[in-house]
């Protein structure tokens, strides 16, 4: 990097009555140029060198997709759906999250011999994806998406224990 180097020239007034000095500076070289400003900044990288390749083994050793907000919790029989024909199919629901009680994931299996898992969808929303859907209540309707038909859930009532021996 190079720097300017400046020497003052002071320059005399004789006509005026009082001496004043003016002084300006100015280069002493002007081949002296500050390389800050007269050529493009160097690159961070070597563009012409051959890529970086992590040692054999760097990239399956990351871990990837990791429950970071702790394990989802196993689907549980939490209520049923009435749709169409007299049919109730059984629902079953998770919490996307442990401890969050916003978001839940639904669905349900047919009534046949060998039972398939549907996805619902709630409004626009698939129960199944990662965002899950808001919680549902008793009287709201679920889209089965196997097979279009709307049904009223009924969930069932989770009450807690209200007496535990031994702990008084």
């Amino acid at each position: 990097m190079y720097f300017k180097t400046y020497a003052p020239i002071v320059i005399q007034m004789p006509n005026q009555q009082r001496r004043a000095e003016t002084v300006i500076t100015t280069p002493l070289s002007p081949n002296i140029v500050d390389a800050r400003f007269s050529r493009a900044p160097e690159p961070l990288r070597d563009w012409l060198a051959p890529p970086e390749y992590p040692p054999r083994g760097g990239i399956a050793s990351i871990p990837i997709n990791i429950p970071t907000q702790g394990l989802p919790e196993s689907f549980q029989p939490i209520g049923n759906i009435s749709v169409g024909d007299g049919k109730v199919l059984p629902l079953y629901g998770r919490r996307t999250y442990y401890g969050s009680s916003d978001r839940w994931q639904y669905y349900t299996r047919t009534d046949t011999y060998n039972p398939v898992p549907l996805p619902l969808r709630h409004g626009n929303r698939d129960c199944m994806g990662d965002v899950g859907c808001p919680e549902v209540y008793s009287g709201d309707h679920l889209e089965v998406e196997g097979t279009g038909q709307k049904g009223k859930v009924r969930i069932f009532r989770m009450d807690g224990p209200r007496y535990v021996p031994g702990l008084i």
